[in-house]
């Protein structure tokens, strides 16, 4: 009982510098200095940790580009419905859905990064292999984004 308290006030506690519990709190930490790909790791690796509904109910910062905003949806629709978690209903804003297919990298930095680069797929086959690989949640938002890209090892 004494760990379930301790988990509960610490999530009321917010956020301290730690790893990221919510999309909010991923902006926070870039804000703070952070890397995208670091910060999306450590909430990726909190939320396996603690795979609770109360990491996909913040909608990620509107500084964040559209195509990673549409990402984060999907990410948090497929996560409530892997863990049978209530889907946050932000999730449907039509904000969140891109108009043409986008290829999303989970590892790419800010285009204004001089070490900015994409691996984008080789030809249209590999497109389609993509395709099959991301989850339906990504896909019904026009993001290609690999299931596997979501996994914690």
């Amino acid at each position: 009982m004494a760990l379930l308290r301790s988990w509960n006030q610490d999530w009321f506690e917010g956020w301290r510098g730690g790893r990221p519990r919510t999309f909010a709190e991923v902006g926070k930490s870039m804000r703070a200095g952070r890397s995208w790909n670091l910060a999306w790791g450590d909430w990726l690796d909190e939320f396996a940790y603690r795979k609770d509904a109360r990491c996909l109910a913040t909608e990620p910062p509107t500084w964040f580009s559209v195509g990673r905003r549409a990402m984060m949806a999907g990410t948090a629709e497929f996560f409530a419905r892997l863990y049978e978690l209530s889907k946050p209903t932000w999730v449907d804003k039509a904000e969140y859905f891109l108009e043409e297919m986008e290829y999303m990298a989970y590892l790419i930095s800010e285009p204004d990064d001089p070490e900015f680069t994409v691996w984008t797929p080789a030809s249209e086959a590999a497109v389609y292999r993509m395709q099959a690989k991301s989850p339906k949640e990504m896909l019904r938002r026009n993001v290609i984004f690999e299931a596997r890209s979501l996994t914690v090892l």
